[in-house]
């Protein structure tokens, strides 16, 4: 706990600026809280612990850790001697032509995070229109119009014209939601199919947030996977295996409608660019069809397991949603983490889990820490992983 002990000093809030790492979403004083290596699906504490990790960096790792082609790709712009310059880099062309023809889209702007290319998607929307109004369904990052629908709101005193319920008005200018969150049968498909084109019907321009389901599902985006058509998608996560970069990507019409503001000194930061490439094309050279299989097919045997203690695992196979806040997760967290396997309520299965063949020694991990459980053998060495704040 030395180095938590050293954060909680100099970080604001006592610890890191990304709520989903902080010790109190783990088994807080069982779980390590710091990270000092990884490779593929491992992890080493600061202790030196190795663990199979199944958070996947809070789905930023598609490929897994440290892969040697993404790893070549960045060294290679490395010597070049360029990271950010003073005029746009020839590969901030030439992944934006990669990203249109893999994505299917018109145009795209680079930009950092999630939360950036959430933000600017709306901007660009209501530039194009002129509207007030903007629907928003699900979690869009931290900016002030998606926090002032998300407790805790503290802090923002501003009135924004944003509603989280599907009601079009003369004034709604935009509907932003979660391509996909955890629900992937066809009732959710078609009601979100049917919210789309009513958006069309009304000249509501329509954004898919595909921050953390590019590069994890079939086509490599909902949006062309099930032939959606949405006007503007945001890209961010894996799309370049680790390193930070967003995308806002859609129809030419739109990204184009006037000179809106949007501008980020890294946007078209080189090393991550190249980063995005290689994984890109390390993806096509695979199949996300069989990655997605495999992960289905761990997830439910995983459930079928951990049920009985009433620990869920909710989603699809690449990217799921463990309820940590049940008090026998968290045993489970707790006896699996001291086999070596890491689990948090935010759960992916990439590449590097397939390629490493884990799978059946990862499930007689959880088997033998639920059959403890059950018998009464293991009892809460830490505390209750906590929710930072409501989806």
């Amino acid at each position: 706990m030395k180095l938590q002990s050293r954060a909680e000093k100099v970080l604001a809030q006592k610890s890191t600026g990304t709520n989903s790492k902080r010790p109190s979403q783990f088994v807080d004083g069982v779980y390590p809280t710091h990270i000092v290596k990884a490779d593929r699906c491992y992890v080493w504490d600061e202790d030196g612990n190795k663990h199979i990790d199944f958070i996947s960096g809070l789905g930023t790792q598609s490929l897994g850790y440290n892969h040697p082609k993404v790893n070549e790709a960045v060294l290679k712009q490395l010597k070049k001697g360029i990271n950010t310059s003073s005029l746009p880099d020839v590969i901030e062309v030439e992944c934006a032509e990669m990203i249109c023809d893999v994505f299917g889209v018109d145009k795209i702007r680079f930009l950092k995070t999630g939360n950036e290319a959430t933000a600017a998607a709306i901007r660009i929307a209501r530039s194009f229109n002129q509207k007030p109004q903007v629907i928003s369904e699900g979690y869009h990052g931290h900016h002030e119009m998606f926090t002032s629908l998300t407790p805790p709101s503290i802090g923002i005193k501003d009135a924004f014209k944003i509603q989280s319920e599907f009601t079009i008005s003369n004034d709604t200018s935009c509907y932003i939601t979660e391509s996909l969150y955890l629900d992937v049968s066809d009732q959710y498909k078609n009601t979100l199919t049917k919210k789309l084109q009513a958006c069309k019907d009304q000249n509501v321009v329509t954004i898919l947030d595909e921050v953390v389901t590019g590069s994890r599902v079939p086509e490599l985006s909902v949006n062309k996977w099930w032939k959606l058509d949405a006007d503007i998608i945001c890209l961010g996560k894996g799309i370049a295996n680790g390193y930070p970069l967003s995308v806002v990507a859609g129809k030419k019409e739109i990204m184009d409608c006037s000179e809106y503001f949007v501008s980020s000194t890294f946007s078209g930061e080189a090393i991550s660019l190249a980063a995005c490439m290689a994984t890109i094309k390390e993806i096509q050279s695979r199949s996300l069809k069989a990655l997605f299989s495999q992960a289905n097919q761990f997830m439910e045997d995983f459930s079928k397991i951990a049920n009985p203690i009433g620990t869920t695992l909710e989603g699809y196979g690449t990217r799921a949603m463990l309820n940590t806040t049940h008090p026998q997760t968290g045993l489970l967290m707790q006896e699996c983490i001291k086999k070596g396997v890491m689990l948090g309520k935010a759960f992916f299965y990439n590449f590097s889990h397939m390629e490493e063949n884990i799978d059946q020694h990862v499930l007689s991990v959880v088997q033998d820490a639920v059959d403890r459980i059950q018998k009464g053998k293991v009892s809460l060495e830490g505390k209750v992983p906590q929710e930072t704040f409501k989806r």
